[in-house]
């Protein structure tokens, strides 16, 4: 006895055309991930921004800075360079309009301004906008990915370049984006979003540094520095891997203790309770900090006064007992034993690489 079985005829030509389907830019990324680690990354399970504060949201020491002719912080963990020449810069944090594409489209609230207000040329590389990111080793030998947006507000180039210290009897610097040949982005008056891959190099001297104390540098450079120049960036995005992901948005409030690691000010004048020692007119006060900082931070004491008299706040009056969580201070006043008063001051923390 003889069965036939018969079976829907398949027609390969169209098989084969649905498994050519498009994966989109995902999709490529996906099958471009060499590790786990990568496709990891890409999904978005855990966080993929090594920058803090890359949307330019959080500006503790304020929102405009004129006059600088040294490197100098602005914005939080930005510091801003003048270049060569010499040259002198004002460095603004910038608001988006409600209406305008980078808040629509993209999310962005703010962005970091450097205009020129004296200097002049075209020369090599003129470092702008510097990054410090804590830790060299962990990025040591890594390949990853920079992405920013930027304009200007006239036709330029920007460039990227990097340093890393860990210690060494040198820094290794390299450029990627060089501003002397055909290698540099070319930029315009429109926001653009740019990207780079690059591979960073081992380390190439026994580290000698604490993993807190070393870092990578980056430096977002521009090819003129003519007086009235003005150029902008937001988005800074840095991530493991070859491929630009989407900007990944924090919070302020995540993006503000991120950065309060590294630099933290009081707002305003800290109210204290406070009660002399048993000796008249001495009394000692304990701040604790909001986060750990990244090191025993610099403490900066401002102002100060009790209510019914004041007390002294300068240099003869130092903090002490300065640890990553806390310090002490002891100023001077007219105290009474025992007696509590009611007193305050502003001050600032600084633990910036």
């Amino acid at each position: 006895m003889t069965v036939r079985i018969t079976k829907p005829e398949i027609n390969v030509r169209e098989k084969l055309a649905e498994l050519d389907k498009p994966t989109g830019i995902a999709g490529e990324a996906m099958l471009r991930a060499e590790t786990p680690q990568e496709q990891f990354d890409l999904i978005g399970a855990g966080r993929r921004n090594i920058i803090i504060n890359g949307a330019m949201q959080v500006s503790q020491r304020g929102t405009s800075f004129t006059g600088l002719g040294s490197p100098s912080f602005g914005l939080d963990r930005w510091e801003t360079y003048p270049g060569v020449n010499p040259a002198v810069i004002s460095n603004y944090q910038k608001t988006f309009d409600y209406n305008d594409t980078m808040m629509t489209s993209y999310g962005f609230t703010s962005y970091n301004r450097i205009e020129y207000t004296t200097g002049s040329g075209t020369t090599y590389d003129n470092k702008a906008f510097r990054y410090p990111i804590e830790n060299v080793y962990a990025l040591a030998g890594k390949t990853l990915t920079i992405s920013f947006w930027a304009k200007a507000d006239h036709t330029t180039k920007f460039g990227f370049q990097t340093r890393m210290y860990s210690g060494g009897p040198s820094s290794q610097e390299t450029t990627y984006k060089s501003l002397t040949d055909t290698t540099g982005w070319d930029v315009t008056t429109g926001w653009q979003r740019l990207t780079h891959t690059f591979t960073l190099a081992a380390l190439d001297a026994t580290p000698t540094l604490a993993p807190s104390a070393s870092y990578l540098e980056i430096f977002i450079t521009v090819d003129s520095i003519n007086a009235g120049y003005i150029y902008d960036i937001t988005g800074v995005q840095l991530e493991l891997g070859k491929v630009a992901t989407p900007f990944e948005h924090r919070s302020y409030g995540e993006e503000l203790a991120l950065c309060q690691r590294y630099y933290y000010k009081s707002l305003g004048a800290v109210s204290r309770s406070v009660i002399p020692y048993t000796t008249a007119n001495s009394y000692t006060d304990t701040v604790f900090l909001p986060v750990e900082m990244r090191a025993t931070p610099t403490i900066t004491i401002t102002g100060g006064r009790y209510y019914g008299g004041s007390w002294v706040a300068t240099s003869s009056n130092p903090a002490y007992r300065i640890t990553a969580q806390s310090f002490n201070w002891e100023p001077t006043g007219s105290f009474t034993a025992y007696v509590p008063r009611l007193g305050e001051y502003s001050f600032t923390a600084d633990a910036e690489l």
